[in-house]
C-alpha cells in the first residue's frame, strides 16, 4: 500500500493519519472542504491503492446544526466515493460510528449507518470496503476542533473554563487514543480480507464522564437539559477487530492525564 488517497484528511483524525502513513512511506492525496477540494470532484480513484473515508460533519451537535450539510457530505459524497471505489475494486476504509448502531435516535447515526449500508451493498458486489465504528477518540496532535468529550474538556481547561458534563456524567464510553486509531486503520488498508459486518475499534474498557472531568483536575458543572447525553453506557467489543484484523490497542487513557 504505497499510495493513499484521504478524504477529510485535514480534521484531527486526517492530520494525525498523514503522519503514521507518512512514517510508512505512503505517497497521501488529501481531499478536504478545509482546501477547497471536494469528494464529490474525485475524479481519478483508479490511481490510488487504497482510500480512507473520513470526510464527514461529526457529531450530534454539528449535524443537527446543519443536517443538510450533513446530508450532502455524510451520505451523497460518502455513496459516491464507495462507488467509485467499488467500480475500479480499490480497497476503501469507512469511518463510522457506534452511534450507526442505533440509526433512529440521531440524524448523525442515521447518516453514518446509511453508509455502512451502501458499503455491505457494494461488497456483495465488486466492492472492498472495511467498516470501521471508532469509540470516542483522544489524544495525539490537532485535537483544537474534535468535538468528542476528551478534546472539548481539554479545550475548555485550556481557557481556565470550567468542564461542562452532560446530564449527570455518569454515562460511560470507550476512549480510544488516535494512534491506535491510526494503526487499526493501516491494517485495515492492509488486509486481504472482506469483512461484512463493521469492526469496533475500541479499547474493550469503559469511562464515565464524570471520571473523565475529574481526572482533568479541575473545576466542573452540569446541564442536565442536554439533549445530546447518549445511552447510559456503550458495550465494546474488542474481539472482533483481533480476529480480523490483528488489531489491539496500546495507549491507556490512565496514561493520558
Amino acid at each position: 500500500m504505497k499510495n493513499v488517497l484521504i478524504t477529510g484528511g485535514m480534521g484531527y483524525i486526517g492530520r494525525n493519519l498523514q503522519e503514521y502513513l507518512i512514517s510508512k512511506d505512503v505517497k497521501l492525496e488529501i481531499v478536504d472542504s478545509k482546501i477547497h477540494y471536494d469528494v464529490l470532484e474525485v475524479e481519478d480513484v483508479w490511481r490510488y491503492d487504497g482510500i480512507v473515508h473520513l470526510a464527514a460533519v461529526s457529531g450530534i451537535i454539528d449535524v443537527d446544526a446543519d443536517p443538510e450539510e450533513a446530508v450532502t457530505t455524510n451520505i451523497t459524497s460518502t455513496l459516491y466515493i464507495m462507488q467509485e471505489a467499488c467500480k475500479y475494486e480499490k480497497p476503501l476504509v469507512f469511518a463510522s460510528s457506534g452511534a450507526a448502531g442505533t440509526p433512529n435516535e440521531n440524524l448523525y447515526g442515521l447518516t453514518k449507518w446509511v453508509g455502512e449500508v451502501e458499503a455491505k451493498r457494494l461488497n456483495c458486489l465488486r466492492g472492498k470496503n472495511i467498516i470501521l465504528r471508532f469509540s470516542n477518540v483522544y489524544g495525539g496532535k490537532y485535537w483544537e476542533e474534535k468535538p468528542s468529550v476528551v478534546p472539548i474538556f481539554e479545550r475548555l481547561k485550556a481557557k481556565n473554563e470550567k468542564l461542562v458534563i452532560n446530564g449527570d456524567g455518569t454515562q460511560k464510553r470507550d476512549f480510544i487514543h488516535v494512534y491506535d486509531i491510526c494503526r487499526a486503520i493501516w491494517k485495515a488498508l492492509n488486509t486481504e480480507r472482506i469483512i461484512g459486518n463493521p469492526i469496533p475499534i475500541c479499547t474493550g474498557e469503559t469511562t464515565s464522564v464524570l471520571e473523565i472531568a475529574k481526572k482533568m483536575k479541575c473545576e466542573f458543572t452540569f446541564n442536565k437539559d442536554s439533549d445530546t447525553i447518549g445511552v447510559d453506557n456503550v458495550i465494546t467489543d474488542i474481539k472482533m477487530a483481533k480476529d480480523t484484523l490483528d488489531f489491539e490497542t496500546k495507549y491507556k487513557l490512565d496514561d493520558y492525564f
